[in-house]
């Protein structure tokens, strides 16, 4: 069995990465473009994504994070939450799944598991 490759979300919205870097300075265009692979991979029942806002800020949702952060929240192709994201200039962040975007990695770690047994099953 093979898993297909995550598809790619689209960053929609009325902010656009250049306008973060804009606005919070040009490195966080290089932590936004290292961190958004990782979480199109961690999530990718989702279909869409936008910035909250274009300036970094320090995280109210997670007041131990010493950082600035911007938010990105992921959408399924229904418009449902998945997940928001706490971007950090050095391409670092911190994710907050939605209930439907746990059940997603729930949905995904089983597929990595079958895939898992049945590779290991072929090769005896």
């Amino acid at each position: 069995m093979q898993r297909t490759p995550a598809r790619l979300f689209e960053i929609t919205g009325k902010i656009s990465v250049e306008d973060v870097a804009a606005r919070s300075g040009a490195g966080w265009k290089n932590g936004i473009n290292a961190a958004v692979p990782h979480l199109r991979a961690k999530y990718p029942r989702a279909a869409t994504a936008s910035f909250n806002g274009s300036q970094a800020h320090k995280s109210s949702k997670d007041p131990t994070d010493p950082k600035n952060c911007v938010t990105l929240a992921m959408f399924s192709e229904r418009g449902t939450r998945i997940a928001s994201a706490h971007i950090h200039e050095d391409g670092t962040f911190n994710d907050f799944p939605s209930r439907a975007g746990r059940a997603g990695i729930q949905e995904v770690a089983k597929s990595d598991s079958a895939s898992f047994i049945e590779d290991a099953s072929s090769r005896r």
